[in-house]
């Protein structure tokens, strides 16, 4: 992982290694982060894709695709106090991508009012898969964390 090509994008990066958790930031992971991270990286890469094959590809297909075909590796990283998997992956011409995944939430936690309205694939993407996934660079590419969300008619 480039973390010096991460900088430019995310505040204070930390690539943590599983080992290396306090018994507090493992309270704070999903089990399943924990099960990924615990192998090597084909271990990793496998265990993150079948995840996204249960609640990913459903709703994000052509991505998952994608992920699929082009994903290298996976780690944990922790920006400003919040988890991410971090994911490598290889670009169309050779160089690699970056993206964040959020840590998944909880239905009682930090959700936006019309929660309520999501369909219920995207419901299980944010309390399962990842709260927000998206290319570092541009912030592109996938849905947004929560927080970042907004109703159009909210703004005028």
């Amino acid at each position: 992982m480039d973390l010096e090509h991460v900088a430019r994008f995310v505040a204070a990066p930390e690539l943590v290694e599983i080992d290396d958790l306090t018994l507090p930031d493992r309270r704070q992971l999903p089990e399943h982060w924990l099960h990924a991270l615990a192998g090597d990286r084909a271990w990793r890469v496998a265990e993150v894709l079948k995840r996204w094959n249960h609640f990913g590809r459903p709703i994000m297909s052509d991505t998952y695709t994608t992920i699929t075909a082009r994903l290298v590796d996976v780690a944990l990283l922790t920006s400003r106090g919040e988890w991410f998997l971090l994911y490598r992956m290889t670009a169309a011409g050779g160089g690699d991508m970056y993206y964040l995944g959020g840590r998944p939430v909880t239905e009682n936690g930090d959700v936006p009012a019309v929660w309520h309205h999501f369909p219920a694939s995207l419901t299980r993407f944010y309390t399962h898969l990842h709260n927000g996934w998206y290319d570092i660079a541009g912030r592109t590419v996938g849905p947004l964390p929560l927080r970042e969300m907004f109703r159009i008619d909210a703004s005028e």
